[in-house]
């Protein structure tokens, strides 16, 4: 009532048909019941309709060397099938990525069936210093999955599944896992067995006639709580399936394409895209140009193109000096055109603001342009531990229909100064996993606002500060290396250094991935008036000890190995779980007074 392998050749076989692939390559894992079973089937259908080129078989040792597999079937192929189990399916794709095989040549397909951990985890994320790789080479990697139910039938069903789990038995279907679709299958499958015994009891049949009852289920469609059911003469379901491509921005898979069990046919999603690897606008071709052992023809006479090469040497140094002027003047030309990009700026009735909202909260919107003066702030956390009281501003906003996090800054007058420009593309060119994206500014005095990322977790701090999280060492750690990932990066770009290095500044997303903000825009963050009360001497408890009689404001000045003594504090915080300072501040205040 869920799905029947038999059919998954005829969906792999709909996608080689879309894309214009006849040479396929099928690597199976013999010591994994499924991905034995489904490989075996997609053997016999595939060779049966003349796709297959190559199949290995593997017997699961992870110490095996996947390069040897890879490089085989790249003999043959160029589209790869992996139905192996989760694991070896990072494996294999960071084994791909490491022989060049993730920049746009190659394709590589899975099968998840069902979606969740119980199934195999068939992520690319493992908490390992190979991740980053991962991501990159998982973009490669096409994913077929059985087509999740998204009807509000199937939502009611689905919470009354979790209700029913709790209540009968103490089972709790945590809030991001979702109800499998084999729940909902063998709830349709019960569904038909009702209709077949009913008709049989109207026809005056014997319902204990079992082959008589199972011939009435066959051949039969109905609307089910997972959708449309259709049962094919033979009793096999005729499912939907999905293609899953995976987003290189969020790094999370996402259904591009539909297999449709009753027409048998690949359609693309609606206002989605595959990401094809390495930047190309279409898939890779079925055949290299020379072919799978550049044993074509037109590629053989390497000797005379050698020739060619050695004859235009001469022509190409002479040309060098030339092209390098040219270099400049085109790099130099771009930068001026960069710093005139004018993208980034925001109109203000571009923005929706939501005042006073807090993280998690459900305010009614409010135009920006109504409330432009408005800010919203949020009370640290209520605690026993030290850290320093303080009201960390944290307006949320809707952008482009996405929720923002919104800086706001008082300037009198603000001129747009090359100065300026060059920071704000500085900010514009910051991609790193570990740092919040600027999006934009809206630049109109009196109150500027900085658009970034937002982060659904809030801020280290929050998280240090709330007893209900805990936090053991493998989370500590994780959080200690996404700063130091995060300020490696920004201290090699044309940042160069942070300056405002705190904890409320390293900010949490929905995945528990620290990522750093509040960077950049020297021109823009400096205050015109600076109050020193207890919140300006709580900031400059990061601020180390050789910068503290130049420093005006936190962040002017600046440097790198200002960056680390930060840092140093920030571990202090994430180790004894307190504030900076956390035994010198039992005995005195943050000005520097005896308690």
């Amino acid at each position: 009532m869920s799905y029947c392998q038999c059919r998954l050749k005829k969906v792999f076989s709909s996608i080689f048909h879309q894309f214009g692939w006849k040479h396929i390559a099928l690597i199976l894992d013999r010591s994994d019941l499924f991905s034995l079973t489904v490989g075996k089937n997609l053997e016999h259908g595939l060779k049966k309709a003349g796709l297959l080129s190559f199949v290995r078989e593997l017997d699961g040792n992870e110490n095996d060397s996947l390069d040897n597999y890879l490089r085989d079937a790249s003999m043959y192929a160029r589209v790869v099938i992996l139905s192996v189990r989760g694991a070896l399916v990072r494996k294999f794709m960071l084994a791909a990525h490491a022989l060049g095989m993730t920049k746009g040549d190659w394709i590589f397909l899975d099968v998840e069936i069902f979606q969740g951990s119980y199934w195999g985890d068939h992520d690319w994320k493992a908490g390992d210093s190979e991740d980053y790789k991962a991501r990159k080479a998982y973009e490669a990697l096409l994913r077929v999955s059985l087509l999740q139910p998204t009807s509000d039938k199937f939502q009611d069903f689905a919470d009354k599944v979790k209700e029913r789990s709790l209540r009968d038995y103490n089972y709790t279907i945590s809030e991001g896992e979702e109800v499998n679709f084999v729940i909902g299958a063998f709830y349709d499958g019960v569904f038909l067995l009702g209709m077949a015994l009913n008709e049989t009891l109207w026809e005056g049949g014997d319902i204990r006639d079992g082959s008589d009852i199972t011939l009435k289920m066959w051949n039969r469609t109905f609307s089910g709580i997972t959708g449309h059911v259709r049962i094919d003469d033979n009793g096999d379901r005729d499912a939907d399936y999905s293609i899953l491509d995976l987003d290189p921005i969020t790094g999370k898979f996402e259904v591009v394409g539909h297999y449709n069990g009753l027409n048998k046919r690949y359609a693309h999603v609606a206002g989605k895209r595959i990401h094809w690897p390495g930047g190309r606008e279409g898939p890779p071709p079925d055949v290299p140009k020379c072919g799978f052992l550049d044993d074509n023809p037109e590629c053989r006479d390497r000797e005379a193109y050698m020739i060619v090469i050695y004859g235009s040497f001469a022509l190409a140094a002479f040309l060098a000096f030339t092209s390098t002027l040219i270099c400049v003047a085109y790099k130099h030309m771009k930068t001026s055109a960069d710093l005139n990009n004018m993208s980034w700026r925001i109109r203000p009735e571009e923005v929706i603001l939501e005042p006073g909202r807090t993280f998690g909260s459900k305010l009614a919107l409010q135009k920006l342009s109504d409330t432009y003066g408005l800010t919203s702030c949020r009370e640290s956390i209520t605690s026993n531990t030290s850290l320093p009281s303080a009201k960390i501003y944290t307006t949320v906003g809707i952008y482009k229909g996405s929720r923002v996090a919104i800086k706001k800054i008082t300037k009198k007058k603000i001129d747009i100064t090359k100065k300026l420009l060059w920071e704000i593309k500085q900010v514009r060119d910051v991609t790193h996993e570990n740092t919040v994206r600027f999006l934009g500014a809206c630049i109109e005095c009196p109150t500027i606002l900085v658009l970034t990322e937002y982060c659904c977790r809030g801020s280290l701090r929050d998280v240090l500060e709330n007893e209900d999280i805990h936090l053991d060492w493998n989370f500590r750690m994780s959080l200690i290396y996404d700063i130091v990932k995060g300020m490696s990066y920004l201290h090699g770009c044309d940042i160069s250094f942070h300056g405002k290095l705190r904890s409320c500044n390293c900010l949490i997303d929905g995945r528990f991935v620290l990522k750093i903000s509040d960077f950049g825009l020297t021109s823009l963050s400096i205050p015109v008036d600076v109050i020193k009360d207890t919140s300006y001497f709580n900031k400059m408890l990061w601020v180390a000890p050789e910068l503290l009689p130049l420093t005006l404001v936190p962040g002017n000045p600046a440097t790198q190995k200002g960056d680390v003594y930060s840092f140093g504090i920030i571990l202090e915080e994430i180790i004894v779980r307190g504030g900076p300072y956390e035994a010198a501040r039992r005995y005195l205040e943050v000005e520097g007074k005896k308690i």
